[in-house]
Order: C-alpha cells, then sequence, then structure tokens
C-alpha cells in the first residue's frame, strides 16, 4: 500500500473499487465521498452506485439502494485492488488545437501575388476589408478577436483580399459591344 499523495478529509470524492459484496461487479470502480476518517489511511464512504446497473438480486446486497452503498474501515488500495478507495487520477485539461503553420510554398505564392499587385489593386483590397471589418464592427465573424489593420493582416490574409478585389475582373465577361 502506498502513502495517499494527498489527505483523506471529510467530503473528499474518492474512488472506491466494488468488493466482493459485488459480486459480478468486483473491480469495478464507483465515485464515493468520505463521510469519515479512519487510522492508517483508511475511511468511512458513502459510494455512489449506477442506479439499476448495481441493484437487483444479488447485485450488491441488501446495502444496495440503487443510488449509494456504505462501506466503513475501507483501506487505501489501487484501481486493481477490489474493497479499497484510491484517489482518482489527474486528468490533464485538453490541449488547444496547434497554431495554423501554412505551408511555405503557399505563403510564398501570398507575397509573390501582393509583390506583383498594383498600387490600386491592393488599395482596393484594404477598401473590401474594411468593408467586412464594418459588417462585423472590426471583429472575426469567426473568433471574435479584434481584427488588425489591413496592412498588419498574416500574409495569407492579404492576398487573399486581394484575390477577392480581383475576382470581378477576373471572372466577369466583358460586356458584348454592338
Amino acid at each position: 500500500m502506498s502513502k495517499p499523495e494527498q489527505v483523506p478529509t471529510v467530503g473528499r470524492v474518492v474512488h472506491y473499487v466494488l468488493g466482493d459484496e459485488a459480486g459480478l461487479r468486483k473491480g469495478l470502480v464507483r465515485p464515493a465521498i468520505i463521510v469519515a476518517t479512519r487510522p492508517h489511511d483508511a475511511v468511512n464512504l458513502s459510494v455512489f452506485c449506477d442506479g439499476p446497473n448495481d441493484t437487483g438480486p444479488a447485485a450488491l446486497g441488501h446495502h444496495a439502494d440503487g443510488g449509494t452503498l456504505w462501506r466503513g474501515s475501507v483501506p487505501l488500495g489501487g484501481p486493481d485492488q477490489p474493497g479499497t478507495w484510491f484517489w482518482p487520477p489527474h486528468v490533464p485539461a485538453k490541449s488547444p488545437a496547434p497554431a495554423y503553420a501554412p505551408p511555405a510554398e503557399l505563403v510564398a505564392k501570398a507575397e509573390q501575388e501582393l509583390a506583383g499587385a498594383t498600387r490600386e489593386e491592393l488599395d482596393h483590397a484594404a477598401r473590401c476589408y474594411a468593408a467586412y471589418c464594418g459588417v462585423t464592427d472590426g471583429r472575426s465573424a469567426v473568433t471574435g478577436a479584434e481584427l488588425p489593420a489591413f496592412d498588419a493582416c498574416p500574409v495569407l490574409v492579404r492576398a487573399g483580399w486581394l484575390a477577392a478585389a480581383r475576382a470581378p475582373r477576373t471572372y466577369l465577361v466583358e460586356p458584348i459591344s454592338s
């Protein structure tokens, strides 16, 4: 038996490994609350049962009401030791998604497009971006983050707005002259 990382106190949530009282459910883990402490890291527990899964004939005996099960002088143990309690393992928070790192070729192509743009095209792209900012009150419609000035945007964003500004001239058909 290992020394607990924490000190058991009344009201703490722990895990209880169902023992012989559980029959076929022996070894399953259930949440419990410490209701009293005893010497040598033993505790009295109010064990939370899994409703109808832990009740019925010979499920947990006459001690279970389908909601809780009382166990006294339960020794500290581990997840593989029926009839014992242990501290729930620490589960770290989910890591945020990694930041997007565009491929170098994509960035190079965007830089090339921006370098080849005329001042008029860049001004038009900046006006398109400003129109978007006007509609969203200067915030990203995706994240809600405050948007930077056009010149402070990442190269891919500026190249994207340049492509949007060029699109009407690129995709519209010239009118037919009569």
